[in-house]
């Protein structure tokens, strides 16, 4: 798996969250149901619950962020709104969408670390599940990457892995 396959999964989430009922009325739909979907999505993937914050900060001062350029979030939903909006799909699709969002990023991390040798590298560099997860909030945090792949290669090149590797002589 590399970043356009990375891409193409997250297109694919965001026509299915496109789909998802939307009770709401008035001003309460200003973020669609995929934005609310893919900023769920990313909060479980990056495992941190301030990813959105800081991601509207980065917006605010620098006109971009990465939950758009990683994640596809057009508008930035707080964590408040996505509970909100997603309790609001009744109690039968609530527990399914949920278990879907934990499940989907967690599968995903499992099929990179199989798939992808960018994604193998880094975390075999940074070691335990828990420090990537640190590594990746500290990260998308402070710095802005265009993609997916530009994402992975600053990390590669941030723990010396190939092709950034240090070479003795």
């Amino acid at each position: 798996m590399n970043a356009r396959h990375f891409d193409h999964l997250l297109e694919r989430w965001h026509v299915l969250a496109s789909g998802l009922p939307d009770r709401r009325t008035g001003e309460n739909s200003f973020y669609s149901m995929a934005d609310i979907a893919l900023a769920a999505f990313a909060l479980f993937f990056i495992q941190c619950p301030s990813f959105l914050s800081f991601q509207q900060n980065m917006e605010k001062a620098h006109g971009r962020n990465n939950a758009r350029s990683l994640f596809g979030v057009e508008r930035i939903p707080c964590d408040n709104h996505i509970r909100q909006t997603l309790a609001g799909q009744g109690k039968k699709h609530l527990s399914r969408l949920l278990l879907t969002m934990k499940l989907l990023p967690f599968s995903l991390h499992t099929l990179l670390e199989v798939t992808d040798p960018s994604y193998q590298m880094v975390r075999t560099a940074v070691g335990a599940r828990q420090k990537f997860f640190q590594h990746l909030e500290a990260v998308t945090a402070y710095w802005f990457f265009e993609n997916w792949e530009r994402f992975m290669n600053f990390m590669m090149r941030g723990h010396e892995v190939d092709p950034y590797a240090a070479r003795k002589s």
